[in-house]
This record gives C-alpha cells, structure tokens and sequence, in this order.
C-alpha cells in the first residue's frame, strides 16, 4: 500500500509523530526561542510583508497581531528557561 503524500488527509501529522511528536517540536521551539529569535522573525515577517500588495493599515495592523504570538513564545521560552536552571 503507496503511503499518502505530506499534506494529505493526517500524513504529515502522523509524520510528526501525532500529539506527542507536536508537543516534543513545540517544547524545542520554546527552549530555543528568546528576545533576539523573536526580534528577528519579527523583522524578516515585516520585510515580507511590506512586500505584499495589502493596505497600509492592514500591513500595520497584521504586525501588531503578529507580535502577540512571538511575545508569547518568547515569554513562554523564558519561563521554561529559568524553570531549568
């Protein structure tokens, strides 16, 4: 039996090792990400976006709903940081 493309139905999450392979991705990210990372993501999504055809203040108001996200990873991140020492 030919296995599903990536992308298909939940190959690409089975892939990932379902809930737990998710979770083990995401606490890496976390233990990884800080203030520079987040700065950084943050500036190549802001040149991306000024390279998109959308309103001035759509442009403005989809990066201060981005940074809600990547200050929550990065306040997350932190967390787990001083809780490991």
């Amino acid at each position: 039996m030919k296995s599903q493309p990536y992308g298909t139905g939940d190959t690409s999450f089975q892939a990932a090792g379902g809930v737990d392979g998710l979770r083990q991705l995401i606490d890496n990210f976390f233990d990884r990400m800080g203030s520079d990372e987040r700065d950084q993501w943050l500036t190549c999504m802001k040149e991306s976006v000024e390279e998109q055809p959308f309103a001035a203040d759509f442009k403005k108001y989809l990066m201060e709903q981005l940074y809600v996200p990547a200050e929550a990873v990065r306040r997350r991140c932190e967390d787990i940081q001083e809780r490991v020492g």
